[in-house]
């Protein structure tokens, strides 16, 4: 068998674990995507299906609509999202840009001590301690 056929052959095995992994994990999606252009009393029937039946944007056009009873004002709350997303991305450039160059360029105490620090943080983020805090907290 040429080199090449069997070079092939092996990636077999890895590009249809990958597959499988990627519509595992595109699943959900296509769900939200399918539950979202079928109105509302389709999602309590018994039958599920990927195709949309019957097919309507009405939600899309509901959520949209700025006095809609179901839009709660999502174009505001949209924008509001992406303006602290935003200044969020740009502060964090601002700090994390200039403490990386001077951690890679220059030698100080302490150095590798602060990094290990900044490895195990970004490792255990604060976010995993809300709960155990909160329980402690509570009483």
């Amino acid at each position: 068998m040429p080199r090449s056929v069997a070079r092939v052959l092996r990636r077999v095995p890895s590009r249809f674990a990958l597959l499988l992994f990627a519509a595992f994990a595109l699943l959900p999606f296509a769900w939200m995507l399918t539950a979202s252009l079928e109105p509302s009393s389709a999602l309590y029937r018994n039958s599920a299906s990927l195709i949309p039946h019957p097919f309507t944007i009405q939600n899309y056009l509901d959520v949209l609509q700025p006095n809609s009873a179901n839009s709660n004002d999502f174009v505001r709350q949209f924008v509001n999202s992406i303006i602290v997303a935003s200044a969020t991305v740009v502060l964090a450039l601002a700090v994390a840009v200039p403490a990386a160059y001077g951690f890679s360029r220059f030698q100080f105490p302490a150095r590798r001590s602060i990094l290990y620090v900044i490895l195990v943080q970004s490792i255990f983020p604060l976010v995993n301690f809300l709960i155990p805090l909160y329980i402690l907290m509570q009483d």
